[in-house]
């Protein structure tokens, strides 16, 4: 937040400058010349913080959690051919992990929406991690853990619509109280 105080700091410190130098002068000429010069400072002035963000190293994924399995491939370099696929399947499988928590998350949150008399206990779902077939990262199973036997076929239903699954591929568990 500093960094952005200083910048606002500066601009104003080069418009009150300029105005008392452009008041001084005298003829429109030079006044003119001076505008000029003055447009190009305020120009550079704008523009300096986009030209510091593009000097600093900018992470787009910013705190992804990186495995340990990653970091070790990434600190033996470039050791061979191998590494690179290795390093692929790495993040592949990191890819998939993120992938199916937040399937998972939307499911619970969407389960606990449709039907709200019950507890969702837990969700697991079972995707298509064949990474060179058409299916790849489609959902293929699903495990529902809920609190009430009442809503078993309804929730059955709902998570099979949901995740574009056969309704046979879902399994519904109840709660142990």
């Amino acid at each position: 937040m500093s960094a952005v105080w200083e910048w606002v700091r500066n601009l104003t410190v080069i418009v009150i400058l300029f105005s008392f130098v452009e008041i001084l002068l005298p003829g429109s000429g030079m006044k003119r010349c001076m505008k000029f010069i003055f447009s190009l400072a305020m120009l550079a002035m704008v523009l300096s913080p986009i030209s510091d963000l593009m000097q600093e190293d900018v992470s787009v994924l910013g705190n992804v959690p990186v495995s340990e399995e990653l970091r070790e491939l990434a600190a033996r370099g470039d050791s061979g051919e191998g590494d690179d696929s290795a390093i692929s399947r790495v993040q592949t499988k990191q890819i998939e992990t993120v992938y199916v928590e937040k399937l998972k998350a939307r499911l619970e949150e969407d389960l606990k929406e449709k039907f709200s008399g019950i507890t969702v206990t837990s969700v697991e779902i079972y995707i298509n991690n064949e990474v060179r077939s058409s299916g790849f990262g489609k959902p293929e199973k699903a495990s529902v853990t809920i609190s009430d036997p009442e809503f078993e076929k309804a929730v059955r239903d709902f998570t099979a619509d949901r995740l574009q699954i056969e309704k046979r591929s879902v399994t519904i568990a109840l709660a142990e109280e």
